[in-house]
């Protein structure tokens, strides 16, 4: 009897050993990161202004998820609320959540130096996937908003920021450790971010006087 009962034990071990936590590095090298809009550097650029920089996350779904909000990583100022919804709404993919903490996974973006544009969260070290299983491959994507807002649904309902990767396998790790890939060695390519541009009243009583000014030119000549 107490053997059986040893060797249930070992096969629920090793049952649970091959289902367990699922683990992820979420990091990005500066060639693979995000920026305002493809290829413009953080620092200094006009759509920072009054920002405090950028933030990423990343949603997650079974391998061969097809996100709803396509592989554009930089919509138009024009359809940000609308990829936002889609993002937001996709019933395949869902925010990571750190297993350990039951936070939502975000960082924000170097702004400076060599790493300009990349991104190491928690140190570079892995973290558990709430939800995912050990050795197994999902389809990731990176997405990025305004670190003025603490959460994408925040960023989502004040119509900011945002950017977001393409599609990519990512195979997670059976517990830490440097063996675990990094978003960049799994195939994320660059990133833009998309500021929401929206002209205020004055612009447009500007652009209505210079409209007339043109008008009234033209009827002299």
């Amino acid at each position: 009897m107490k053997k059986q009962l040893v060797i249930a034990a070992l096969a629920v071990a090793t049952s649970l050993s091959a289902f367990g936590q699922g683990y992820v590095v979420f990091g990005s090298t500066k060639n693979q990161g995000g920026y305002y809009a493809p290829n413009t550097p953080l620092t200094g650029n006009p759509a920072a202004t009054g920002n405090a920089g950028i933030t990423v996350g990343f949603v997650w779904a079974a391998q061969g998820s097809v996100p709803l909000a396509g592989n554009s990583g930089t919509p138009t100022a024009s359809n940000v609320l609308v990829d936002w919804n889609k993002i937001l709404t996709d019933p395949a993919f869902h925010f990571a959540t750190n297993s350990g903490t039951g936070a939502l996974v975000k960082q924000a973006l170097n702004d400076s130096g060599l790493a300009q544009g990349g991104w190491n969260y928690n140190s570079g070290l892995s973290f558990g996937l709430a939800g995912s299983t050990a050795a197994a491959n999902y389809t990731f994507m990176t997405v990025a908003w305004s670190s003025t807002y603490a959460t994408p649904w925040a960023a989502a309902a004040a119509n900011s920021f945002l950017g977001f990767s393409n599609p990519f396998t990512y195979a997670t790790g059976a517990d830490s450790g440097a063996a675990v890939s990094t978003f960049a060695a799994s195939g994320q390519n660059a990133l833009g971010v998309q500021p929401t541009v929206v002209p205020e009243p004055a612009t447009f009583a500007l652009a209505g006087l210079g409209a007339a000014a043109l008008l009234v030119f033209r009827r002299r000549k």
